[in-house]
């Protein structure tokens, strides 16, 4: 799949930079702690868009913030 690129989620930085805690974004965002620690890992095959939109909303961010495109390499 390399060859189309990739995401590179920045969740676990974003929350850091922000002194956000893991538990604060599970009982706001209502995310069960496993999904969270996949998506603080990178370790997702599909995003889930309702998860995102909760995420972001509690954040106060957009997806730009914690999420990145990166482009295949040509």
């Amino acid at each position: 799949m390399e060859a189309w690129g990739h995401f590179e989620l920045l969740l676990d930085a974003y929350m850091r930079k922000h002194n956000i805690s893991k538990n604060f974004l599970v009982r706001n965002a209502q995310v069960e702690y496993t999904q969270l620690q996949n998506y603080c890992r990178g370790d997702i095959q599909r995003l889930d868009m309702h998860v995102l939109a909760r995420i972001c909303t509690v954040l106060d961010c957009t997806v730009q913030d914690i999420l990145r495109f990166i482009p295949p390499r040509r």
